[in-house]
C-alpha cells in the first residue's frame, strides 16, 4: 500500500485517468480516433470500445453508448492505487 498521510487526510496515487465519450455508435468513433491518433483498439463489445497508446505518455480513451446495464456513462474515470474510506 502506498497511501501516505498528509496532515490527517490519506493520499493516494492516481494510476490512470480515462476520458469516456458518450456516443450512439462507439465503434465508429473508436475507429476515427484509432486512425487520427494512431491508437490501438484493445477492447470492443459493440456498446463500448477501449483505445490505448503504448507511447511514453500513455493515452486511454473509452467510447460508449452507455455505462452498461442501462446506467449513464461517467464523463471521466480515475483509477487510484488504494481507496481508503
Amino acid at each position: 500500500m502506498t497511501t501516505k498521510l498528509v496532515g490527517r487526510r490519506p493520499t493516494m496515487a492516481v494510476t490512470r485517468i480515462v476520458a469516456n465519450l458518450t456516443v450512439a455508435n462507439p465503434v465508429a468513433l473508436a475507429k476515427f480516433y484509432q486512425e487520427v491518433f494512431d491508437l490501438e483498439q484493445t477492447f470492443d463489445m459493440g456498446w463500448i470500445a477501449f483505445l490505448n497508446s503504448d507511447a511514453t505518455q500513455k493515452i486511454e480513451l473509452h467510447t460508449a453508448s452507455g455505462g452498461g446495464l442501462g446506467t449513464e456513462l461517467p464523463v471521466i474515470s480515475i483509477g487510484v492505487d488504494d481507496l481508503v474510506d
